[in-house]
């Protein structure tokens, strides 16, 4: 409640002035009200802090995302990551009662959660209310995808069907890579969207469906690159050369 000091000076006769009133001051012990309805907090759904395969799998390769959620219009928060105190951080809500933090420094990759917390101004603290998990993805896929000629009568025309050799001048590329991947495949200097299984992680690309002029004579070593689920993209990897060839035999 409200407190009003009185103040009165006794000198060293023993006279004593009269009482007058010092600065009104509050005590307020109570903590703010918050709950999951009035206060939230979650990693931002967008392209640069939800990096992954969905807008709001809440999977990033960002490691300083951007948090954001609702409170009271005006209220002070505090936001505690993995309930450490080094990951804590403080905003204010706007007008409409929005706030966002990003976050200072690097997640480490993983799993994490952030809890957000109203502050009074006497500096009682609300109980906090936890985000659903976010987890942190910085690696690329760092083993190497397989990928070449599709091994059948119709692409590897060969005397062997694994010899790398068609005179099929559009074939199909297959290859395989860790499941919910997506891979683009560089073939003579264009770059190609494969059809990757979700769940074994096979792909195949069909270059008939793309290329508008046939592949020419010569050996070519598909370029495979590889975009994991949280967005991050490898290094290029050389998948399988193969050959076209369709120069038909003279005879003398």
């Amino acid at each position: 409640g409200e407190w009003t000091p009185q103040i009165f000076i006794t000198d060293a006769a023993g006279n004593t002035s009269d009482i007058i009133d010092g600065e009104t001051f509050t005590i307020d012990t109570k903590p703010p009200a918050a709950d999951a309805n009035s206060l939230s907090v979650s990693l931002v759904h967008d392209a640069q802090n939800d990096t992954g395969a969905l807008k709001d799998d809440s999977l990033t390769n960002n490691a300083s995302p951007l948090l954001s959620g609702k409170a009271e219009a005006g209220a002070l928060v505090r936001v505690t990551i993995d309930d450490e105190e080094t990951l804590t951080y403080e905003g204010v809500a706007d007008k409409t009662g929005h706030w966002s933090i990003q976050v200072d420094g690097e997640l480490e990759d993983g799993e994490h959660v952030a809890s957000v917390s109203l502050i009074d101004l006497a500096g009682n603290e609300s109980d906090a209310v936890e985000s659903a998990p976010f987890v942190v993805d910085t690696k690329a896929v760092d083993e190497d995808p397989t990928g070449g000629l599709a091994q059948n009568g119709l692409n590897d025309t060969g005397l062997s069907s694994e010899d790398g050799i068609t005179r099929n001048v559009r074939p199909t590329l297959v290859g395989t890579v860790d499941a919910d991947a997506q891979v683009t495949v560089r073939v003579d200097g264009k770059d190609f969207a494969a059809v990757v299984d979700a769940k074994t992680g096979d792909w195949t690309l069909n270059l008939a469906q793309f290329l508008k002029a046939d592949l020419m004579n010569g050996t070519y070593v598909p370029l495979i690159t590889v975009t994991d689920r949280a967005g991050n993209v490898s290094d290029p990897f050389e998948g399988t050369p193969f050959v076209i060839d369709t120069l038909s035999l003279i005879h003398i």
